[in-house]
């Protein structure tokens, strides 16, 4: 036996995330400043529409980004993985492409095509066992290494029905009271509807009213408008008798409602067209739409109509590149740490303790029985003076206690203790009495528990 002993770790696999680093080749659309500072946010901390790179247009196009550095990192590297997190803006994108980008500094390769882009940020990626050049993946190569992503966003087409609520009162033929609120406008506008907390009723025995309605999403390019639809909910107080009508921009469209019921009830009628014009809708239609209602009543009734919401829906087809937006991009390094052995001096103290699960178990008429459940944990405390390459062993007895792993002891005189322990806990103290030494002298105690 020697005047050393050994002891050695095998550390499970570690993540080094790589970042972009600078602008290598870019053709996307930056939101603001530079591309790969849109794309660069810590991995678990996405920002998604406060920066990105962004493209929408037919043509396929890409993004290169250079990389930092690894710093101390060292060992096998198993894999890298390329990762970006991705939307296609409002709109899905079911037929452009969506690559994932990597060269190693001398060969390019892509990941296959992760297109469709769904309309929520996900992350897409690729994860490349070899370098694209084929070899088995070193840290110059990491170093080296270049990510990035490439995309197309070709026209889609794709049917859309949007809701319209009230926005103010535009026109009326006879004056109608506000219930529940201070205007026309802010009774009728609840969808769903409030019942009777908010709604609007005329006195007179025909009457109708119009309002001014929400547009549509400004930021679709739309192709055509199918159809518009009214909608009104109402309800008479009184006996059978009362009627209502929709109106769209301030002609009655569908049928008429007769003898309406005392429970509030959805009427609709929808218009292929613009009934002001007698042709077919349009965009700019659409902004200046209005949807009202007419209403009969009998003259020993009125004011018996109630009307609680007046909304509709519009029904669209848009043909439109889609925006496809890319808020991250880097790169998962993973990769295994040597394996690290220190030689210690021999330790000069050493203790062992053991503990064992006893239990007792008493029974009525007063005996009792002990049961022994084994051994549950053995503690060895060692300590020394190292004296040589002391700064170098002590920084490898912390990395160990970082890793967490188990660590194998070997060749002390009790072969008894020679096996597989956890770290609990690593002190050492600077015994030197020379500052200017260039080798220190420590003192180190090292607390493990038996795995």
């Amino acid at each position: 036996m020697g005047d050393t002993f050994n002891i050695s770790q095998t550390p499970d696999s570690s993540n080094l995330i790589v970042y972009p680093a600078a602008n290598y080749d870019v053709n996307l659309t930056a939101s603001s400043g530079n591309n790969y500072e849109c794309v660069d946010e810590i991995w678990s901390s996405p920002n998604d529409n406060t920066d990105y790179v962004s493209h929408a247009s037919d043509s396929v196009v890409s993004d290169w980004y250079s990389c930092v550095s690894h710093t101390t990192e060292s060992g096998t590297i198993n894999y890298v993985r390329v990762v970006a997190r991705a939307v296609s803006h409002e709109i899905e994108q079911s037929i452009g492409s969506y690559y994932i980008l990597i060269n190693d500094g001398s060969t390019a390769s892509k990941s296959s095509d992760l297109a469709p882009i769904r309309t929520s940020y996900r992350k897409y990626y690729c994860t490349w066992n070899k370098t694209p050049s084929g070899a088995t993946w070193t840290w110059d190569d990491i170093d080296d290494m270049r990510i990035g992503i490439q995309c197309s966003s070709p026209s889609v087409t794709k049917s859309y029905t949007e809701t319209i609520t009230v926005e103010s009162e535009y026109n009326k033929s006879y004056a109608f009271s506000s219930n529940g609120a201070a205007t026309t406008g802010e009774c009728v506008d609840d969808v769903p509807h409030d019942g009777d907390d908010t709604y609007i009723t005329t006195y007179s025995t025909a009457a109708y009213i119009d309002f001014n309605m929400t547009d549509i999403n400004p930021t679709y390019n739309v192709s055509s408008i199918d159809n518009v639809t009214a909608f009104s909910v109402a309800r008479s107080t009184s006996n059978p008798g009362e009627d209502v009508k929709c109106r769209i921009n301030s002609t009655e469209v569908g049928s008429l409602a007769e003898d309406i019921s005392n429970v509030f009830t959805t009427r609709s009628a929808v218009s292929l067209e613009n009934p002001k014009t007698s042709t077919a809708w349009t965009r700019n239609d659409i902004s200046d739409v209005s949807i009202g209602i007419g209403v009969w009543q009998n003259a020993d009734s009125r004011d018996d109509v109630r009307i609680t919401s007046i909304y509709g829906t519009v029904d669209y087809t848009i043909f439109d590149n889609p925006q496809i937006r890319t808020t991250q991009v880097y790169a998962v390094v993973n990769y295994t740490p040597a394996a690290t052995s220190v030689s210690l001096s021999m330790p000069d103290s050493l203790s062992v303790s053991h503990s064992r699960n006893i239990g007792r178990f008493n029974f009525p008429d007063g005996d009792y029985e002990i049961a022994d459940f084994g051994r549950g944990g053995k503690t060895l405390t060692i300590s020394g003076v190292e004296r040589t390459s002391t700064v170098s062993h002590m920084q490898d007895i912390k990395d160990m206690c970082h890793y967490g792993n188990e660590v194998t002891i070997s060749d002390l005189p009790d072969t008894n203790l020679n096996t597989n322990y956890l770290i609990q806990s690593f002190s050492w103290e600077d015994q030197s009495y020379n500052s200017e030494a260039n080798d220190r002298i420590y003192r180190w105690t090292l607390t493990l528990e038996e795995a």
